[in-house]
């Protein structure tokens, strides 16, 4: 029985009884996740002995429940998220499986198991997994700490990034992109999730799908129309023609690398006592990229995403690309830029420091960075996922609305007078 009432207590019920023979069992939904509904599963008692779904043989990348498990996690895809729906259950499993392989040197076992999965058909996807111990830490719990425990956190968590840049691939990923399997159970490339197509020979070519993807979704959100006022879409039509391609020639471009797409605290949980790596989680944006990419997707909440030159985010993006100050003083030729570094950006400056001393690649040593940035925010300007969200558009008043896209209008004509259109 589930402690609670909801449209999935019925679909766990059967998963759990039908493809693993688990009867009895109660269920909470935990957590925010936006992407997928998150329920903790109660088992009556542990496990005496291991338990295999059904369809494990089916199934890539699965492992028989282990015996004395009492709890397991379920995560179920929610529908409307602006994810490309056929991939995405398989793009994460696989993902968990690589990034346990890439983080096999330093901690494996904060990588969750995965027991069963099914991909989104008719019905929802679904991973059954292991649930792992430990306990979520926010930005202000981080900025809380002594500077030993920070340093502590922020070297774990570079170690990670650092083997995920190391990691060297299997030879049956072939492109940039999202992950599959084959028919005999191989992970190979794909669809990204986050809808641009894929796969791709290049990185700079999945930049300018994503693009052009974004610019075909521009004409089917009846708030964008398609940029056809205020001349906006001669200039991109024009950009699109005949300047895309030469921007694309400065795109980062590096050996195809495993990107987490979303490395940020919440998904992330720590040993309290120790403030050591317990676990990560959620690899729904997980994508074969450049080693740039994981700086568009993630460390969002300790100011580590790099921002594009419409919206820099103050000193954020001028440090991120020449340096956080060091010893209260910064070079740059920006004179807007300030010299000596905010108190806000102090968790930012020990995340850099910590990045550096494990030899990451990040924006300060990566060529072509900031172009890479511009061009990748730009696609996301040309529209913004939430244009597709009608519940999250339902609570804006039209006047909200037109600011938020007069918003990404701005960003827009920054970027293509930046560019010569």
């Amino acid at each position: 029985m589930s402690s609670h009432s909801d449209d999935h207590s019925a679909l766990i019920s059967q998963i759990l009884e039908s493809k693993f023979g688990l009867h009895g069992c109660s269920f909470q939904k935990i957590g925010k996740a936006k992407n997928n509904s998150v329920y903790q599963i109660n088992l009556p008692h542990p496990l005496s002995e291991p338990v295999k779904g059904l369809d494990i043989s089916s199934k890539p990348c699965t492992s028989p429940i282990p015996a004395g498990t009492s709890n397991l996690i379920i995560r179920i895809s929610n529908k409307d998220v602006s994810l490309e729906s056929s991939v995405r259950v398989r793009n994460e499993v696989a993902s968990l499986t690589l990034a346990r392989d890439a983080l096999c040197s330093v901690c494996p076992s904060a990588i969750p198991l995965v027991f069963g999965w099914e991909d989104i058909t008719s019905s929802p996807g679904w991973i059954l997994e292991e649930q792992m111990k430990g306990e979520e830490l926010s930005p202000d719990d981080l900025a809380g700490l002594d500077q030993d425990n920070q340093q502590l956190i922020l070297r774990q968590m570079a170690k990670v990034i650092k083997c995920l840049q190391d990691f060297q691939l299997p030879s049956s990923i072939t492109g940039y992109g999202g992950l599959t399997f084959n028919n005999e159970g191989k992970i190979t490339s794909t669809l990204m999730t986050v809808p641009c197509g894929g796969p791709f020979p290049t990185y700079a070519l999945l930049c300018k799908a994503m693009c052009m993807w974004q610019l075909d979704a521009s004409d089917r959100s009846s708030h964008l129309g398609g940029w056809k006022e205020n001349g906006m879409r001669e200039r991109l039509d024009q950009f699109f023609s005949n300047g895309l391609d030469q921007v694309l020639t400065t795109v980062s471009e590096d050996r195809p690398t495993l990107i987490h797409g979303d490395f940020s605290l919440p998904n992330l949980l720590f040993d309290t006592s120790t403030y050591r790596l317990t676990a990560v989680l959620d690899f729904d944006f997980t994508h074969i990229g450049a080693p740039i990419s994981e700086w568009l997707f993630s460390f969002w909440d300790i100011d580590g995403l790099l921002p594009g030159s419409a919206d820099p985010m103050g000193p954020l993006r001028n440090w991120l690309l020449n340096g956080f100050p060091q010893g209260g003083l910064i070079s740059s030729n920006d004179r807007n830029v300030p010299e000596t570094l905010e108190p806000q950006f102090t968790i930012a400056a020990a995340w850099d420091k910590a990045l550096a001393e494990a030899g990451v690649k990040k924006p300060s040593t990566i060529s072509g960075a900031d172009t890479t940035a511009d061009i990748w925010w730009f696609s996301q300007e040309l529209c913004q996922a939430y244009w597709f969200m009608e519940s999250f558009l339902a609570r804006k008043t039209p006047e909200q609305l037109s600011k938020m896209k007069e918003s990404s209008e701005k960003s827009l004509d920054a970027y293509l007078v930046q560019w010569g259109f």
